[in-house]
């Protein structure tokens, strides 16, 4: 395409959306919220510290089998 014709396009659309403007009035600018990341939030995460079976019974609920062997 010719430069004078992307140019003429161009002028085009900027009428055309200024009087889309012009109709329906503009439309305040947002700050878009940012999107959750979960690999990035995985590291923002505070460390807990490893639990032990007897917690993990008590906090989940479930089975706890122990075997105690010699």
């Amino acid at each position: 395409m010719a430069m004078a014709q992307i140019d003429r396009h161009m002028r085009i659309a900027e009428e055309a959306f200024a009087m889309v403007d012009k109709f329906y009035g503009k439309t305040p600018r947002t700050n878009p919220k940012p999107n959750p990341n979960p690999i990035r939030d995985r590291f923002n995460k505070p460390i807990e510290r490893a639990i032990n079976c007897d917690d993990a019974f008590r906090r989940f609920g479930g089975v706890l089998i122990k075997e105690f062997r010699n």
